[in-house]
């Protein structure tokens, strides 16, 4: 039996204050990636632009969106997650949020917590050093 084949286009705010990155933990009955901490992220919706999708995944994911004009494309993710009924294929478009003074953070119901983390930090996979590689 073939699998189906999903094709997922995802945004991402890699929100960084001085040396430390905001990353938020799934809750660990989540179905896709349960216990997994990540970057503030989600699929952009048909017809809505990358600046809208940035914009209300992050007022969704943590009660704070930031101005385009505080966002930067640092670039983009690529990764398969394959399951018993379907294999989904998904490109992530990848924003640096900078920022000076530390907002207050709100967590959507699929998060259970947040921290403010270095790059050296065992949470962190090798999917999010990745991006903080090209950042720094």
């Amino acid at each position: 039996m073939e699998k189906n084949k999903i094709w997922k286009i995802c945004i991402c705010g890699v929100i960084k204050k001085g040396d430390k990155y905001l990353i938020v933990k799934r809750k660990s009955d989540d179905l896709n990636k349960a216990g997994f901490w990540e970057f503030p992220s989600g699929k952009v919706d048909f017809g809505e632009s990358l600046n809208e999708a940035l914009s209300r995944e992050l007022l969704e994911e943590i009660g704070n969106s930031f101005s385009e004009k505080e966002t930067k494309l640092i670039g983009t993710s690529e990764y398969t997650i394959e399951k018993e009924d379907n294999v989904r294929y998904t490109v992530q478009i990848n924003y640096l949020i900078e920022i000076d003074e530390t907002p207050e953070i709100k967590l959507s119901e699929e998060h259970v917590a947040f921290e403010w983390v270095d790059k050296e930090d065992e949470r962190l996979d090798d999917f999010l050093k990745e991006i903080i590689k090209n950042i720094e």
